[in-house]
């Protein structure tokens, strides 16, 4: 089996939750790790 035959048996429903993990993982780490700038001048904020 070939990569093109084993990609056309992944399910719709496979690369929808996929996405969706990665979505999830994405919005954990903006959470966490990304610094609020709301009402800061941008001197204010450091590298």
């Amino acid at each position: 089996m070939g990569v093109v035959e084993g990609l056309k048996d992944v399910s719709l429903a496979l690369a929808y939750g996929h996405y969706a993990a990665f979505a999830l993982l994405s919005l954990f780490f903006v959470a966490r790790f990304i610094q609020e700038t709301k009402g800061k001048q941008l001197e204010d904020m450091t590298a």
